[in-house]
């Protein structure tokens, strides 16, 4: 995999309010990000060998309690305010092991991982897009010739290794939702910046 994409989406500082409310994850490797979910990720429908494809479900607060299949991250309680986030990696090629790395910076805290079937459908049954076809796929765990591996990096940023022949990779991860300025603060930043540029012009 030898081709790398950066890819960056955010709001300025000034104009959050009405901004997507996924305006501020930094990917980088072999990710593509989309803009809206597929109509269909079983195996064969959105195919890639460069990039896993990632992109942003919904934002909701958590019916019922979720245990991530990432150990260190325990339980979600009910009631917390997620959004959640998909990765799919389906290869185009299927007689050699393709493979993908990405890293992912999010806003605020990773609270779950999960990729494997029982956090993957409880987790659906809460954060799926309706019309979105998303074919039960998991990943594979050490053992397998295509083993895959997730590792956290920090509070907000992880990396993916997934690697394929036939059948897609696939993982949902849940976000805790960053802290979003009041409109009476970033209009006293809006005026302090008018301030400041106006006195170094004076000057």
């Amino acid at each position: 995999m030898g081709k790398n994409k950066v890819s960056a989406f955010f709001c300025s500082a000034l104009f959050l309010v009405g901004c997507p409310i996924h305006a501020a994850v930094v990917t980088s490797g072999d990710i593509e990000v989309i803009a809206a979910p597929p109509a269909s990720l079983i195996e064969g429908a959105f195919e890639s060998d460069l990039f896993t494809r990632f992109f942003f479900e919904r934002e909701a607060a958590v019916s019922t309690p979720l245990i991530s299949d990432v150990s260190s991250l325990g339980t979600i309680a009910t009631g917390t305010q997620v959004r959640s986030y998909f990765f799919h990696f389906d290869p185009a090629t299927e007689d050699a092991v393709q493979s993908s790395l990405g890293t992912v910076v999010f806003d605020a805290a990773i609270l779950g991982i999960f990729t494997q079937p029982s956090g993957l459908i409880s987790s659906s049954n809460q954060f799926r897009v309706v019309g979105t076809n998303y074919g039960g796929s998991t990943l594979e765990g050490p053992g397998s010739s295509v083993s895959d591996t997730v590792e956290l990096l920090s509070a907000n940023s992880l990396q993916f290794d997934f690697n394929a022949t036939q059948g897609t990779d696939q993982m949902r991860v849940l976000v805790g939702i960053a802290a979003v300025p009041e409109p009476t603060a970033l209009l006293l930043l809006g005026i302090g910046l008018a301030g400041l540029a106006a006195v170094r012009r004076r000057a």
